[in-house]
C-alpha cells in the first residue's frame, strides 16, 4: 500500500505582546517663594537701619533718620546697640534709670559695703552715655573699671554722675592715653583718691602698648 503522508502541521501563532504603558509623568513641585533677604546695613558713610547693630562692621555707622543707636540686652543675656525708633515714649529693656540712694554709713567697725564693676568695653566704642547707662541699670558700683576705653575719660566720667547721681571722678594720675589698660572711675561722695598713676607696659601684640 501506498504511505500514508504525514499531516502538515498548523502554524503556531505568534504571541501577542502586551500593551507598553507609559507611565504619566508627575509634575514638578512649585517651589515657595523664596523672601526677599533683610539688607544688611549700609557702610560707606551711608547709615545702619532700624534694628540693626550700628557697630556690626567693627566702626560705627550711624543711625538712618528717625533712628538713634540704644543699648539693650535685645536678645539673650548680653548687651549690644541696636538702632531704634527715636520716640520720647521708647526705653530699652532692663534699662530703667537708678535711683540714687545716700552711701551707707560706716559701722562702728569701720566697714563699708563696697560695688565693684569691671568691663572690657569695645575700644573703638565712644558713646559714653549709653555706656554709662548701661552700667547703672542694675546696680550703682562704687568704683568701675572699664578695660581699653579710649573715649574721653572727663566724659566718661561725666556721662557716669548723670545716669547715677553721684559724682563720679577719673583715677588720679590718668591724664593722657597710656596704652589699653583698665581707667578706673570712683564714686566720690563715698571714697576720696589719695594717690594713684598710669604707667605704660610695652606690648608686641596686636593693639600696641597696655
Amino acid at each position: 500500500p501506498a504511505p500514508t503522508p504525514a499531516p502538515t502541521p498548523a502554524p503556531t501563532p505568534a504571541p501577542t505582546p502586551a500593551p507598553v504603558r507609559t507611565p504619566t509623568p508627575t509634575p514638578a513641585p512649585t517651589p515657595a517663594p523664596t523672601p526677599a533677604p533683610k539688607p544688611a546695613p549700609a557702610s560707606g558713610g551711608s547709615c545702619t537701619p532700624l534694628d540693626f547693630d550700628p557697630w556690626v562692621s567693627g566702626s560705627l555707622v550711624e543711625c538712618c533718620a528717625g533712628t538713634e543707636k540704644v543699648v539693650g540686652q535685645w536678645k539673650g543675656t548680653n548687651w549690644y546697640y541696636l538702632c531704634k525708633a527715636s520716640t520720647p515714649a521708647f526705653t530699652s529693656p532692663t534699662l530703667a534709670p537708678a535711683s540714687p540712694t545716700p552711701p551707707p554709713a560706716a559701722t562702728s567697725g569701720g566697714r563699708v559695703t563696697t560695688k565693684l564693676l569691671e568691663w572690657n568695653v569695645y575700644y573703638g566704642n565712644k558713646d559714653t552715655g549709653n555706656m554709662a547707662r548701661a552700667i547703672v541699670a542694675k546696680l550703682v558700683p562704687d568704683i568701675i573699671g572699664l578695660c581699653e576705653l579710649t573715649a574721653s575719660m572727663t566724659e566718661m566720667a561725666q556721662a557716669l554722675t548723670t545716669a547715677s547721681g553721684f559724682n563720679f571722678q577719673v583715677q588720679p594720675g590718668r591724664t593722657g592715653w597710656k596704652g589699653y589698660g583698665t581707667d578706673i572711675f570712683y564714686n566720690s561722695d563715698k571714697w576720696e583718691a589719695l594717690e594713684g598713676g598710669v604707667q605704660t607696659a610695652g606690648c608686641s601684640s596686636r593693639g600696641g602698648n597696655r
